[in-house]
């Protein structure tokens, strides 16, 4: 190679290496963020299981506290037995996340299992970078009730997994 073209070579080399490092770069989550969604949305679903629904409704908006905190009548007969996260839609910028989930449960009254599909839009507050959840309180409401929601049909329980 003469000269000039050499050059002209290490310049692409050099600057192909230098938007690959850029690339791996922007990918890279310094302050853990993903982690630390999954980890919130996993305490709150954990917290909404057991019934602790003053501790999962410090994670919601505050426009849809109370409604969400005068749910704990309706959980006073019915445990959640299970959830499962369906999906999770993460914004590029870590501010924004969409989250299905699927929460199983039954009546104390009624033993038959239900399970209803729940969609979380989660985001950080622009004050204090806490994640916080608006969800469709109506499907939950739906399911502690004994209605078939989404599609589901009512599974009697002891035939139930897990």
């Amino acid at each position: 190679m003469k000269r000039p073209e050499l050059r002209l070579f290490l310049s692409l080399v050099a600057f192909s290496a230098v938007l690959l490092l850029l690339a791996a770069c922007a990918s890279i989550d310094p302050l853990n963020r993903r982690r630390d969604f999954k980890d919130i949305q996993r305490e709150f679903a954990q917290s909404l299981r057991w019934g602790k629904i003053d501790q999962a409704s410090e994670q919601v908006v505050p426009a849809m506290r109370e409604d969400f905190r005068s749910l704990q009548p309706q959980l006073a007969d019915f445990r959640l037995t299970d959830y499962e996260i369906l999906s999770v839609d993460l914004a590029d910028d870590l501010r924004k996340a969409t989250v299905s989930v699927r929460f199983r449960g039954y009546g104390l009254s009624l033993p038959v299992e239900r399970s209803v599909v729940v969609t979380e839009n989660w985001s950080r507050d622009a004050q204090t970078g806490k994640w916080l959840v608006a969800l469709d309180l109506a499907r939950m409401r739906s399911m502690l009730k004994g209605a078939e929601t989404g599609g589901d049909v009512p599974v009697p329980a002891k035939a139930a997994p897990r």
